[in-house]
């Protein structure tokens, strides 16, 4: 006799990690976290982006991160963004989603995006440009 598969079953472990350089930002991301319900799901880093290390396949990335507009200056903003494509050249299952203001995002990331979206975050004009990763199938 076959088993029917549940819900609880068929649920993968989640592995969520929030993280930023300011360990204020933590602070208030996980307040917002709590206050949402979801406190227990996400563990949290103070790190920079060039400190990322992957240890799995099929993951994501999805991120606002600053733009060099009000936080940060431009030349810091292109490093991030470019140090962030160099890891991620390495990790091809996982898919990437960034939003942000800086126009030479996609030169920067040293990738052209799979899809490029136009938005609006508050005032500001951004993009929402999406890497599609290439799934690992996992046994």
């Amino acid at each position: 006799m076959k088993r029917q598969k549940t819900w609880q079953t068929m649920i993968k472990k989640l592995d969520i990690t929030g993280s930023d350089i300011d360990h204020k930002m933590i602070e208030i991301a996980k307040d917002n976290a709590i206050e949402a319900g979801l406190g227990d799901l996400v563990s949290w880093k103070q790190m920079q982006v060039s400190d990322l290390f992957i240890r799995s396949n099929n993951g994501y990335i999805i991120s606002n991160p600053p733009y060099g507009q009000r936080i940060g200056d431009k030349d810091m903003v292109a490093e991030m963004y470019s140090d962030l494509g160099n890891i991620m050249k390495n990790h091809p299952s996982w898919s990437v989603y960034i939003i942000t203001a800086f126009e030479a995002f996609e030169k920067e990331y040293g990738q052209k995006a799979t899809k490029k979206r136009k938005l609006f975050n508050g005032f500001i004009q951004t993009n929402y440009f999406q890497y599609f990763g290439q799934k690992v199938r996992e046994e």
